[in-house]
């Protein structure tokens, strides 16, 4: 009796703490999908990263045709080809930095949280500094709109969707709830569409959609949704980007038989009743 009571406490401790990716349980049902826009996802390319074990967050680096993300295994942050993945830099993370998932390429500073404290660690290309993440703990997917550092709620219990933005000194503009979501999140990207609203787009561990929504400056409104063409092989997504220079996307997911990729993606429109998502094409 003692050793089924042991096992049913070690059970429930493992249900009760987020996996080593930070993520929580899956869940049985789907996030709901509804939205006034139709989206279609392709996928352009798919490579891996042999020099690494993990994938996690992602971001474009822009006028290097590359892309940085994350690996807690190799406790690194890693700089590569956005063709093929090819490793072209990789930086230590801070010691303290156990935990990380997101980053986002402030220009002047790389940001990287971390789900399981409160600092928001920023790298200079030598030396890191902290500031503290004004969402807490369990951030997720990051990036930055050319002012702001834009986070994902991730926490390992969530049962909706929500994000925050912050200055690169951790000052919170502001925090809203994503309507439709009912899932942990992972990635996010934020697209500047040079109006007076912006776009974010985001990814759930669990549910393997990308989600779109307008962000008008005071609330989110969900304009569509698509699943990812990918997402028979996917297990857990995990980082996503978007790139101005390619007009594509990044995705970086662990597939069934526990392989990390990164998939480019092209996105279109198959039904469109707002504007915003059109002002992306000739914005930038």
């Amino acid at each position: 009796m003692k050793f089924v009571i042991s096992l049913l406490i070690l059970t429930a401790v493992a249900a009760a703490n987020p996996g080593p990716l930070g993520e929580g349980p899956g869940i049985s049902a789907p996030a709901d999908q509804n939205g006034t826009d139709g989206y279609e996802i392709t996928v352009l390319n798919t490579f891996e990263t042999p020099y690494t074990t993990q994938i996690l967050g992602l971001d474009y680096n822009d006028g290097f045709n590359s892309l940085l993300f994350i690996s807690n295994a190799e406790d690194k942050l890693y700089d590569c080809s956005a063709d093929d993945g090819t490793e072209l830099n990789s930086y230590a993370l801070d010691p303290a930095n156990g935990s990380s998932f997101g980053m986002a390429d402030g220009g002047t500073y790389a940001h990287v949280n971390d789900f399981d404290n409160t600092d928001v660690y920023f790298f200079n290309g030598s030396v890191w500094g902290t500031y503290t993440n004004p969402y807490n703990t369990d951030g997720r997917g990051m990036d930055f709109d050319g002012t702001y550092v834009w986070e994902a709620f991730g926490p390992y219990t969530a049962t909706y969707g929500a994000a925050c933005a912050f200055d690169q000194t951790g000052v919170l503009l502001g925090s809203w709830n994503l309507p439709g979501i009912t899932t942990q999140l992972s990635g996010l990207a934020v697209f500047d569409t040079r109006t007076d609203a912006i776009v974010i787009a985001v990814t759930a561990y669990w549910e393997h959609f990308i989600w779109f929504y307008e962000f008008s400056g005071s609330s989110m409104t969900l304009l569509g949704s698509a699943p990812l063409p990918v997402s028979a092989d996917i297990y857990l997504s995990l980082g996503l980007c978007y790139s101005s220079e390619r007009d594509t996307f990044f995705l970086s997911y662990k597939d069934n038989s526990s392989v990390f990729h990164i998939s480019e993606l092209q996105i279109t429109e198959t039904s469109l009743e707002h504007s915003t998502w059109g002002n992306i094409k000739t914005s930038f």
